[in-house]
Order: C-alpha cells, then sequence, then structure tokens
C-alpha cells in the first residue's frame, strides 16, 4: 500500500509540474569588474525564475557570438523555478555592443544589452 500511495503521489506531482504555467526568465546582464577601455573583465547573464529549464542562452559581442563562453550548472529554488548564469571574458573598447540572447521554451527569443555606465 506505501509503494502505490508513493507512487501515485510522483505521478500526481508529475502531472502538476507539466500542467505549471510557462515561466519566461528573469534576465540580467552585467559585468564582473566596471568597465575600463582595454581592460580585461568578465560579461555575466544571469537568468533566473523560469520554468521549464529548457533555456538557451548565448553571449554576443557586435553580433558575433562570443567564444569562450563558460556555464554554471543550472539549478533551482525551493519555488521549483531555475536559474542559470553564463559568462565571457572580453576587453571592453568603446562603440562594442555586447548582448545576451535568451530562448526559453519555444518563446521568441528577447536580447538584453549590457549598459558599460552601470
Amino acid at each position: 500500500m506505501g509503494t502505490t500511495v508513493r507512487f501515485a503521489s510522483l505521478l500526481l506531482l508529475v502531472v502538476h509540474l507539466s500542467q505549471a504555467d510557462l515561466r519566461p526568465p528573469e534576465v540580467k546582464v552585467y559585468s564582473r569588474l566596471p568597465a575600463e577601455v582595454g581592460k580585461p573583465n568578465t560579461l555575466i547573464c544571469y537568468c533566473e525564475k523560469f520554468y521549464p529549464p529548457n533555456i538557451e542562452v548565448t553571449l554576443l559581442k557586435n553580433g558575433e557570438v562570443m567564444e569562450g563562453t563558460m556555464a554554471k550548472d543550472m539549478s533551482f529554488d525551493q519555488d521549483w523555478t531555475y536559474y542559470f548564469m553564463k559568462y565571457s571574458n572580453f576587453i571592453y573598447n568603446p562603440g562594442d555592443k555586447l548582448d545576451c540572447k535568451v530562448a526559453h521554451n519555444g518563446m521568441k527569443a528577447t536580447v538584453h544589452t549590457w549598459d558599460p555606465k552601470l
């Protein structure tokens, strides 16, 4: 009887999660250090509070995919929404445009631009 109850509970959880609201990510784009011309820095794109965990994050510099991007393992909060971080090293030059392109679960991709003044 105990196994049946656990299985039924698990099945209800799976059904609930599959019918849960789609939650697009909240996206923050920032640099590790304040922007300084010609100095090494790190661009960080932090996505949080999204569900389900299907997400694609691309870092761009002047419209080109940045090389050497790295990512932290995806994880989840107590409310079962997820968070994820992708980052890449760069050297800032005036006029550079650094973006984080995010696609989540079939929604249109959004582009979030880094503001070097922040």
